[in-house]
């Protein structure tokens, strides 16, 4: 996971972290439809982000066009930022909830982006270099040392005897999927650090929660919540 960049610090308290195929295998086994687990599960058990602890996010959206309604769907590890940077809805809550410590590891983001529509793969590697400007809604900043990791796939069924053979490369079409990924990637982020809890680590080092029902109530008595 380091190679990736993420590091895992001091969390979990496991003496390895290896990973074995062993998983994978597991994971496409148990495969299922309907929610995702978030928060504190797999890759995301180490991760921290702005000083709370974090994990694994997703999101989705809908875009509807001429051509039908399509899902692109966003799968994120956050793994970045000091306390200073964090926003929510545009409000600077470090403000709120200030924290003396060492600054955290420059560690990266990984993003996986998943849609049904008919995208080329020149198409899709655009979408992959878009989730930065959603994370940066959230204030990161990408610090010197951090980075961000991307992937975009589509499973339309480009190969399909009966499938339609649609490339379209227009900006009608495209921008909303661009607006999706930024929209998606921003709440992904945000779910990462709302479904995670506080964990304890290596010499009971303590990683808390992000303050949620806090934020919230902030967030309604602002009506920045709909």
């Amino acid at each position: 996971m380091r190679e990736l960049g993420l590091d895992f610090g001091t969390l979990p308290t496991g003496k390895y972290n290896a990973v074995t195929d062993m998983p994978g295998v597991t994971a496409i086994a148990t495969a299922s439809g309907g929610s995702v687990p978030e928060g504190n599960v797999g890759a995301g058990v180490g991760m921290i982000t702005m000083a709370y602890k974090s994990g694994v996010g997703t999101c989705s959206r809908n875009i509807k066009n001429s051509l039908g309604t399509w899902t692109l769907g966003v799968l994120m590890v956050c793994n970045f930022g000091e306390r200073e940077d964090l926003i929510i809805k545009g409000i600077p809550f470090s403000r709120m909830f200030p924290v003396n410590e060492a600054p955290t590891h420059r560690n990266s983001n990984i993003t996986i982006i998943a849609t049904d529509a008919p995208l080329t793969c020149p198409q899709l590697k655009r979408l992959a270099k878009r989730p930065p400007l959603g994370l940066s809604r959230v204030g990161n900043i990408c610090r010197w040392g951090c980075g961000n990791i991307e992937m975009a796939f589509s499973n339309y069924p480009w190969i399909h005897p009966q499938a339609k053979p649609l490339i379209i490369d227009n900006a009608e079409f495209l921008d909303p999927f661009i607006m999706a990924v930024s929209d998606a990637s921003e709440e992904a982020c945000l779910n990462s650090l709302f479904q995670a809890e506080t964990m304890v680590g290596v010499d009971n080092q303590v990683r808390e929660k992000i303050p949620v029902e806090q934020i919230i109530t902030y967030l309604k008595n602002s009506n920045r919540l709909r």
